[in-house]
């Protein structure tokens, strides 16, 4: 039987970055699939969840402030991506009351679909890879995995067993014009030399490499996609073995 202990949080890692870049790169979107605005609240006593109003529509949230100071993600707050808590903000700490409160995020833009029903764009950003079945309007398109290959170290019965990693975010860039992908490369990297040391789940992050590739989920032959590797260096994991 073992315990894990500072154990590496895909999910958490993966919600963190998309968040990140959907924010950081919502001025590129080519297709304004997304509206950013700024919701005001008054602080209740006792209140721990801010309800954004477009929260079936919420994709990221930009920034925080409470009584004129800016939280920190992660820290001061946390944000709901999935089920019934979808779209809602949660505090570390509870409100005195009265705070005066402002949350920048951005929402869907909705369209009428085929059949005449209102839907929500897709969003540019996603914290995984396309599909093959993608039109063009779908595109541009950044996706993001992660890889963690880990080094085991050696432990016997009731010690601690070491793991050291050093995991590799890849940002996906699709888009049917190359001049477009050179302006997401710079962005992207500019940002992380800039927020190398920011991030909440890690500690430094920074490229490795900027490769062109062949993308295999485009069946059309017009699409263009280039690969950003970042490393997080010498994460370590403890394993506690009983």
């Amino acid at each position: 039987m073992s315990v894990s202990t500072q154990q590496i949080n895909i999910v958490a890692w993966k919600d963190e970055l998309t968040n990140f870049f959907r924010y950081q790169l919502h001025d590129l979107d080519s297709n304004s699939r997304e509206t950013e605005t700024t919701q005001t609240f008054t602080g209740v006593a006792g209140q721990t969840v801010l309800a954004l109003t477009y929260a079936t529509r919420f994709r990221y949230v930009k920034s925080v402030t409470i009584s004129s100071q800016v939280k920190t993600y992660g820290i001061d707050y946390s944000i709901n991506y999935r089920g019934t808590n979808v779209g809602k903000i949660v505090l570390s700490s509870a409100l005195s009351g009265g705070e005066s409160i402002s949350v920048v995020y951005g929402y869907a833009n909705q369209y009428v679909d085929s059949n005449n029903k209102v839907t929500n764009r897709d969003a540019m950003v996603y914290p995984d890879f396309p599909r093959g079945d993608l039109g063009m309007s779908k595109y541009p398109r950044v996706g993001i995995g992660i890889m963690v290959p880990r080094q085991p170290g050696t432990a016997s019965s009731g010690i601690q067993n070491v793991i050291k990693s050093n995991p590799r975010i890849s940002v996906l860039l699709l888009s049917p014009n190359s001049q477009q992908l050179d302006i997401f490369e710079d962005r992207i990297c500019s940002l992380i030399t800039q927020k190398a040391k920011s991030f909440y789940n890690f500690r430094y992050v920074y490229v490795e490499n900027v490769r062109n590739i062949s993308p295999s989920e485009d069946l059309t032959g017009e699409v263009i996609a280039r690969n950003i590797d970042l490393i997080v260096p010498d994460r370590y994991e403890i394993v506690s073995y009983a």
